[in-house]
């Protein structure tokens, strides 16, 4: 989970909760406006419909699929599972309907501090099996942040009528094509991103931070239709990345910097088999590749290589799986520091207490973490290439909880989670320069123990859906972590609580709020980010089903938000635009 994006986590709960409670079958093609599906999945065309293979895939499903928004507010961020775990394939409610999207999206708008933003994307609809996904957006912000200092009572505090130019931009553009037939689909995607942003929003305007993304994709899986006659399921994927990291500052520190350029190739490939010879018991074998070469600032190669054996069990109510994970790893540099474990249990059971209406579910796991520079770039954008990349390692964890339904409007999920992390990535603010005027944002790493409790509830009805959801999670150091005894991981919130409501007038008039709740948090050695309340709005006019307005609300409290040390998010934001579908 991004414990680092809150307001990233915000909006991906609210999708998440909003989508289970949407059925399967809504489309755009129909007369009648959902409006579950017209605020929540206006944004997102997917390149292939929403049946899934009956295996597992380790990438995301956002690499085959369209995304609108790029804006980093409270409802703008998808988010699949809030709380870590995913039911067993057997479990899942698949559908064969395909999803209808509208051939033309486009997005624009702008916000206040200054915000431009645009996006669009084409999605015709193809015989045969045949899909095709074109998509491009920009979004910017050309403004300026308060900066943070130490402040008394080991409290960091905003520092009054003093803020830094904090400028960022995002230029993507994404193509994708697939192909269905009666026992598989095949998908091919391409990804490219131009960011942009300076550094913290407390460095000077020549100190910034460019990076190139150029992505790749292949995956191919089987699925079982009416007229299928397969007697093996499979997948296979192949993930592809390039990130070209340049780091720019003042010529004082340049030096010291070689330069400051950081290339990354990663690769990552998946591949699954199963035979289909039992009517309620099947056994797999699953094979992980996941490899990472640096050049410039870094010069290595590591990789992790997984294989895992499983057994499931799906009878009545009842879906049970077991196995192991043996896992291996290549350093092209045995001084290379990380965190490696090489056998983890895994096992999933869910249980159907109250046919379709109660389940009980629990699971164990594990297992080990690239931590690339690309993927921690999406966690925290103003980390610098100079950081030291380790590998870290989730030896044991166990999760376990029920969630239900009633009525088809109430929903709910409770749980619990124990684990223990080696080499937990936090991040680190260290400052540089004579004066001591310039910070660059490090990845450190310790060993810790986590408890994590939490709920979930929320309703819908034609008119009006809420929900609110809570986590509370408890740190300790484990045995040999790095950090001071008794100090908790930097950047964690221990508690965080969510509630939402929108309400919808004729299915032609949307109004949301939203508040995000965060307890402080430890943010550096002896010192604690202010805990907050990020309040937005979100409402719609809807002319009619090709064009509509919109207009947001972020932080309107004005809060003191802050997620990384010595970088706090902007304050009060609004956002306007208009939508177009074809």
């Amino acid at each position: 989970m991004n414990r680092y994006n809150h307001t990233a986590l915000f909006h991906r709960f609210l999708t998440a909760t909003v989508l289970i409670l949407a059925t399967a079958g809504a489309s755009f093609a129909q007369q009648k406006i959902d409006p579950t599906v017209e605020v929540e999945k206006e944004f997102d065309g997917k390149m292939t419909n929403i049946v899934k293979g009956a295996l597992n895939s380790s990438i995301p499903d956002s690499l085959t699929s369209f995304n609108l928004d790029f804006n980093y507010t409270i409802f703008d961020k998808p988010y699949k599972d809030l709380y870590e775990f995913t039911p067993l394939p057997s479990a899942r409610i698949q559908s064969a309907v395909q999803e209808k999207y509208p051939v033309l999206l486009a997005k624009a708008g702008l916000g206040f501090p200054l915000n431009p933003f645009a996006a669009i994307a084409f999605e015709p609809r193809l015989k045969g099996g045949n899909s095709l996904s074109l998509k491009a957006s920009y979004d910017g912000y050309y403004g300026d942040n308060n900066i943070a200092c130490k402040g008394e009572n080991g409290v960091i505090e905003r520092v009054s009528g003093e803020k830094r130019d904090a400028s960022n931009s995002i230029f993507g553009a994404k193509a994708g094509y697939g192909y269905r037939w009666n026992g598989g689909e095949l998908n091919l995607g391409a990804h490219y991103s131009n960011n942009f942003y300076t550094y913290y929003g407390c460095a000077q305007e020549n100190m910034s931070h460019k990076y190139d993304q150029l992505g790749l994709l292949f995956n191919i899986f089987s699925t079982h239709g009416p007229r299928s006659r397969a007697r093996l399921d499979y997948r296979f994927d192949i993930e592809y990345r390039n990130t070209s990291d340049k780091m720019s500052e003042e010529a004082t520190y340049a030096m010291a910097l070689e330069g400051g350029k950081l290339a990354e190739n990663y690769i990552k490939a998946t591949g699954a088999l199963s035979p289909l010879n039992g009517r309620y018991n099947r056994f797999s074998i699953e094979l992980n590749s996941e490899n990472v070469l640096y050049s410039g600032l870094k010069e290595y190669n590591y990789g992790i290589y997984e294989i895992i054996p499983q057994y499931e069990l799906t009878k009545g109510r009842l879906s049970f799986r077991a196995g192991v994970k043996l896992s291996g790893r290549y350093r092209s540099n045995d001084s290379i520091k990380g965190s490696h474990t090489y056998l983890f249990a895994k096992a999933d059971l869910m249980l159907n207490i109250v046919r379709n209406n109660l389940w009980l579910y629990a699971a164990v796991d594990g297992g080990n973490h690239m931590n690339s520079y690309s993927q921690i770039l999406e966690q925290n954008r103003w980390i610098s290439p100079l950081s030291e990349l380790r590998t870290g390692s989730t030896p044991f964890l166990i999760r376990g909880g029920f969630k239900g339904q009633a009525y088809g409007k109430l929903h709910y999920d409770v749980f619990v989670k124990y684990a223990v992390h080696k080499g937990m990535m936090q991040f680190m603010g260290h400052l540089m320069g004579p004066d001591s005027s310039l910070c660059t944002i490090d990845a450190i790493y310790s060993n810790h123990t986590e408890f994590t409790a939490g709920a979930s509830i929320n309703w819908k009805s034609k008119a009006f859906d809420a929900g609110t959801s809570f986590r509370y999670s408890a740190y300790s150091n484990a045995k040999n972590s790095t950090l001071a005894n008794g100090s908790k991981p930097y950047g964690y919130s221990p508690f965080n609580w969510f509630i939402y409501g929108r309400y919808n007038w004729r299915e032609r008039i949307f109004i949301g709020i939203a508040a995000d709740i965060n307890s402080s948090t430890p943010i550096m050695p002896g010192y604690k980010a202010k805990g907050y309340c990020n309040l937005g709005i979100d409402a719609r006019y809807l002319f009619n089903r090709n064009f509509s307005l919109f207009l947001r609300g972020d932080n309107l409290l004005n809060a003191q938000i802050q997620h990384i040390p010595e970088y706090l998010e902007k304050g009060v934001s609004f956002t306007a635009g208009v939508l177009v579908k074809l």
